[in-house]
């Protein structure tokens, strides 16, 4: 038996693509609360802190949602490639083609056998 490396990637890969997801939803709540509160409040400078620190959070949230959407997408890449291409013996041919791409609407991953 071989140790499965894509495999224990990708778990590792898309548990922490998860993670980032996660990061991303708390920053993206905390930032719709601080854009909240900046319209509630009527102090100048207030306003002004709560402004930024929605903007900052609204930072954050679009990276960790960009960076988990792409990790664990690799890492389902990874786990279908282990108990696709790799688990197969050395005599079988395999043609396997993969694009991975993203935009500022999303992510996309293909693979083709």
């Amino acid at each position: 038996n071989k140790p499965h490396i894509a495999l224990w990637g990708g778990f590792a890969a898309g548990v922490i693509g998860l993670g980032l997801i996660g990061g991303g939803s708390y920053y993206g709540l905390h930032a719709e609360e601080a854009a909240s509160s900046a319209h509630s409040t009527d102090v100048q400078l207030d306003v002004v802190r709560y402004n930024n620190d929605a903007k900052v959070s609204a930072s954050n949230a679009n990276l960790m949602f960009g960076a988990g959407a792409v990790l664990t997408a690799v890492g389902v890449g990874l786990i279908v490639l282990d108990f696709t291409v790799f688990s197969k013996t050395a005599k079988d041919e395999t043609s396997i083609t993969v694009d991975i791409g993203a935009s500022p609407r999303g992510a996309r991953l293909k693979i083709r056998f």
